[in-house]
């Protein structure tokens, strides 16, 4: 099991939050593909495709593997 706390902070006024976190949601669910940087890499070229500008910031990963 992977556990991992990711911050995304968006550079643009929050008035429509709502789709934001939609976005957001759905990048997360496509972007993981286990290696921490690509995952990383995967989140900021997602948004910049949608014409959005993120940094993105890892707080923790903890990893269990079940042994």
């Amino acid at each position: 099991m992977v556990t991992l706390t990711v911050v995304l902070l968006i550079k643009e006024p929050l008035s429509d939050l709502r789709q934001k976190l939609r976005d957001t949601q759905s990048v997360l669910g496509q972007a993981f593909k286990g290696d921490l940087q690509s995952f990383k890499g995967d989140i900021m070229k997602s948004f910049a495709e949608k014409g959005k500008m993120v940094d993105v910031v890892t707080l923790d990963r903890k990893e269990n593997l079940g042994v």
